[in-house]
Order: structure tokens, then sequence, then C-alpha cells
């Protein structure tokens, strides 16, 4: 029964087989194999008495291959668990992974060590609170997310920021899955958190210089259009504000004396401060500190700050966080541009170089302004030059046709009418020569002017000036004898400048004062110490000018009336040269004037010329 076939039959005789018994190894519903139990020598065959027997060895024989089995099975399985339990130990340790499984049921949670870390606390520190330690901006969010989660069945996909107990804020990721019992009822929630702080800076930087950038290039448009410096600096303010989110900006300006800035521009600021209020340019207040570092300057705590006190504009505004940069523009420093904050803030690399190129933008836009009003007077000044200089060639070939047609004319009389009487020769003989020695003074005169447009200098050394008016008031007496000159001079006047031309000058107001005063009239010389330096005044009593003239005095042969313009002696460049010698020596000259009253000149000139 056991050979199929002859073939089998034959091989079993082949190696001796007289009886062979077989019964099945089966355990448990497996089969595992069949034990045989084979009789080759003994004459005894196998009966159907010795199944039972056979069977029961099968059995038993199957069971203890079964339990073998199981046994290498669970090995090998929890050796695998064990190996995989600790890859992915390694996998959240080394990815940062904090690992939460929370029993919905029982309302437990367990965090894992990791978990705990994330969350500042030291391992075994989880008190059971989660939501606690949410954000409160996000906390409402965040709790909102969870429960839609568990009612809608989609998995946990969320991000918002924790704080640990210290006051630091993080931000963490966080992903989970909620399992249901059959019934379709959510009993756990099993999830990961991993920090992701160092990303959502990063991002919020690249968004803020973004920001920053854009608002850099919309004032540089803004400013290449724009013609007036208030409406540059209000924009620069409120886009500093808006961009850093601080309370308080400002335009400080260095004033001319180096001693205080003003607050030119400014937004947050007391109503009334702006282009009213200053701070000091020394190093006990920031920006007075700012000009002197010549680099941006960063506040954090302006009432514990160390290097400098501050101005009180800050204190009075509660100030506690700020910096501020140089504002540069060519020739001079401009002033400081500076952001405050009444709360402690953490200017980034990025905001202190975002001030600075607004600083830059300012800078640019000052020195176009300043280079533009420059070339628009320049401008201006060549165009009253021009129209000065074609006015002076017009009145100098009227003012040199004059004299020169004067001698043309008698020397013409003296050659045709050769017979002519000895006293009308004699006549045209002076008239000649008083003309040709207005013609030389009106000679010397446009050459001293045109030296002095060609740069010419004076000399400067120690002189008395009361000694120089004295001596020109000598002279002056000896031109007429018709007035009456009265001299009101100090002992000694000291200061520097060229003597020759301080008598000049004195000569030239003496001479006019006396050519438009009638005779019997008074002319008055006075010198004083002034502030600074000293005045002297020539007035007299004569003819006046009248108030529309005055400003035009001291152009080049313009006179005011028609008696002036009568005038035989003078050449109408005397106040020209009278104004230039002052202005070479640093001072002013003015004319006071009343017609029919008289006219006094005044001249300031300073000590050290």
């Amino acid at each position: 029964q056991v050979a199929k076939n002859q073939e089998g039959l034959d091989l079993l005789r082949s190696v001796g087989y007289r009886s062979v018994l077989v019964v099945p190894l089966q355990a448990h519903g497996q089969v595992m194999g069949a034990v045989s139990l084979v009789m080759t020598e003994s004459a005894r065959h196998f009966s159907p008495a010795d199944v039972p027997m056979a069977e029961e060895l099968a059995r038993r024989a199957a069971v203890a291959i079964y339990n073998a089995r199981l046994y290498r099975s669970v090995h090998e399985s929890e050796q695998k668990l064990r190996e995989s339990q600790e890859r992915l130990t390694l996998t959240i340790q080394a990815g940062g992974l904090g690992l939460w499984d929370s029993d919905l049921l029982e309302h437990r949670t367990y965090w894992s060590p990791e978990e705990e870390r994330l969350f500042g606390l030291e391992p075994g520190g989880f008190d059971g609170q989660f939501s606690a330690r949410v954000h409160p901006e996000d906390r409402e969010r965040v709790l909102a997310k969870l429960h839609q989660v568990q009612t809608s069945g989609t998995d946990y996909d969320d991000q918002f920021r924790i704080v640990w107990p210290d006051g630091t804020v993080r931000w963490l990721a966080a992903r989970g899955r909620v399992y249901r019992d059959p019934a379709g009822q959510a009993v756990r929630m099993l999830g990961v958190n991993y920090d992701i702080t160092e990303a959502k800076e990063t991002e919020a930087s690249l968004r803020g210089r973004v920001r920053q950038q854009a608002a850099v290039a919309d004032l540089s448009r803004y400013a290449l259009e724009a013609t007036d410096p208030d409406q540059v600096f209000e924009q620069a303010v409120r886009m500093l504000r808006e961009t850093l989110e601080v309370e308080y900006v400002k335009v400080l300006e260095l004033l001319p004396d180096g001693q205080a800035l003003l607050l030119r521009a400014g937004v947050g600021w007391q109503e009334g401060l702006v282009g009213q209020a200053t701070v000091g340019a020394g190093l006990d207040s920031q920006a007075g500190y700012t000009l002197h570092l010549d680099q941006p300057v960063i506040v954090e705590d302006l009432p514990g700050e160390t290097r400098f006190h501050g101005p009180a504009l800050l204190h009075d505004h509660r100030v506690v966080s700020g910096m501020s940069t140089v504002i540069r523009g060519a020739p001079q420093l401009y002033g400081v541009l500076g952001v405050h904050s009444t709360s402690h803030r953490v200017f980034t690399a990025d905001d202190v170089n975002f001030l600075r190129s607004v600083a830059n933008v300012l800078a640019i836009f000052i020195e176009r302004n300043r280079a533009e009003a420059a070339l628009r007077k320049s401008e201006e000044r060549y165009r009253k030059l021009s129209e000065a200089q074609k006015r002076f060639v017009a009145d100098a070939a009227h003012e040199l046709r004059a004299p020169l047609t004067s001698i043309q004319g008698n020397l013409e009389i003296l050659q045709r009418f050769r017979g002519m009487k000895r006293a009308h020769q004699q006549e045209a003989i002076d008239e000649a020569v008083r003309e040709a020695q207005r013609l030389a003074r009106l000679v010397n005169d446009m050459l001293a002017l045109a030296r002095g447009d060609a740069g010419a200098k004076i000399r400067r050394e120690p002189v008395d000036l009361a000694a120089i008016l004295r001596e020109a008031s000598l002279e002056a007496r000896h031109l007429s004898q018709t007035h009456r000159l009265e001299v009101k001079l100090p002992e000694s006047l000291s200061l520097r400048g060229d003597p020759d031309r301080l008598k000049q000058l004195a000569l030239i107001l003496l001479d006019n004062a006396l050519k438009y005063t009638p005779p019997g009239g008074t002319i008055r010389l006075e010198l004083e110490p002034a502030e600074h330096g000293a005045e002297f005044r020539v007035s007299d009593t004569g003819i006046g000018i009248a108030p529309e003239d005055l400003p035009r005095v001291f152009e080049r042969f313009y006179r005011a009336d028609q008696s002036r313009r009568r005038d035989p002696g003078g050449t109408g460049l005397g106040l020209s040269i009278a104004r230039w010698i002052v202005e070479q020596h640093g001072g002013e000259i003015w004319l006071e004037s009343e017609v029919g009253q008289g006219t006094t000149v005044i001249v300031q000139l300073p000590l050290g010329g």
C-alpha cells in the first residue's frame, strides 16, 4: 500500500523493507511531515493494532516540532522588533523628533524625552498640560485644529509657536494620525513634533529683507523725482516706521555751529517738536555719539546704557531701544537718521543695513539738491554778471566817449582857428586837460575793478584805522573849502588790512559826500569800535538818494539822479570800488539816505581783516 506502483515496490524491496507503518505529523491543524516505522529483518508485520501507538508517537513529535517552530518565530520577531525600535529611536533622536501618544478616552498623553526637550523641559518634566505651553496668539487656532482632525478623520498637520518656561518662543511643526475603534470612535492620536524655529526665522528674515529692499527702491524713485527736502524726509520717516514697526523716527540736521542737531523731520514725536527741538552733538547723546563714531549705533536698553546718557527727547518719550546712523551729504555731514521703540527690541544686521541704505538715499538726495541749488545760484550769478558786463561795456564806451569827444573837439578848434584869442585858446586847452584827467581817472578806476574781477588780493598787515582816516580827512579838507568837515576818531583802532586801499575807501566816500552836498553843508566822519571789529561812517547833509535808487548805487556807472549824472568829475565807479575794498577785507558796506536830508555810508570791518 505504501508503494504507488511496481517500481516503488521494487525500490522498497531492494532496501530490505518487509513491513512499513506511516502516520502524519499533525498539530493545531497543520501537517508538518510524517513518521515512518519500517521492518527490514524481523519476520513480524505491522498490524492495525500498531496504528494507535504510532499515531500517539507522531502527535507528540508534531507538538514538539510545532512548539519549537513557534518559539523560534517568536524569538526572531522579538529580535526584529528590538532592532526596529532601536532604528526608530535613532531616527527620532537624529531628526530631533518628539513623540507624543494621546489616549483620547482616558485623556492621558505620553511625551517622549525628546518631546519634553522640544518644549524646554527636562526629561520627566511634562505635567500633562499641552495647551498652556502653546503661544497665546496661536492657542485657540491649534486647539480648534486638533478638534477638527479628531472629528473629520484627516491626518494632523500644523505649525505653531510655543513658550518655554524661561519665556523663549520657539516654532514647532506637528504631524499625527487619529486611530478609531470598530465603531468609528477616535480612541488614540499618535504623532511627532519637530523644531522649525530656524527655518521660520530664515523665512521671516527673507520676507523682511525683500520688504526692506522694496521700500528702499520706492524711496529712491521718489527722491529722484522730488525737489523738496521736507517731502523726501517725510516720505522716509513714515516708510521707516511702517517697515521696521517702531514708534519714533527722526531726521536730525547738524546746525552750522556743530554744537547741536535740529529735529528736522520725524514721526511719532509730541506735537510741535519737529522743526523746533534740538539735541546736543556731544558724546553724551546717542546722535552725537553716532557722529563721533561715524558708524551705526544700536541701543538695546537706553535706561541702562553706559556709553552715553541720551537726550531728554528720548527719555521724555520713554524710549527703550533704537538705532541710528550718519546721513553724509557732501561737502559736509548732514546729520543723523534714527529709529526708536518704547519696548525692548533686538535690531538685526538686516535692519542696520536697511537704515544705512535709507540714510544713503537721503545723502544722495541732499548732495543732488545742494548741487542743483548751487548750480541755480551759479547760473543766476552768471546771468547777473553777464548782464552787468554788458551794461559795463556799454556804460564804459559811453563814459569814455564823452571825454574823448571833448578832447578831440577842443584840439580840432585849436587846429582850425590858430589865430583865435589867447584867452580862448587857454580855455580850450584847460578843457582838454580836465577831460584828459577825467579820462585818466576813469581808466585807472576801470583797471582797479578789472584787477578785482580777476581775483587780485589786497595786502594784510596790522594797521591803525584811526590814523588812516585822520590822514584821509586832512586831504579831504583841501578838496573843498566851502563845506564843514567834522571828524570824530578815537586815538587809535588797530586791525589787519591794506592801508592804501583803506585810505582809498575813505577818500572815495568823503569825495562823494563833498560832491553831492551843497556849499555850506556838513560832512561828518566817525569811527568807533564795534562787536568783533570797527565801524566808521561818512554822513552828509546833501541832496540824498531816493529809496528806489538805493539798491543800485553800488552798480558800475550807476548814478541815482540827473544831478549826479551831470557830475563832471566823477567816473561812476567810486562806490563799486569801495564795495570791492570792503569785501576784500571781509566787511560790509551799505547806505542810509533820505532825499533832501543827506546820506550816511556805514562800513563795518572785522579786526582780522
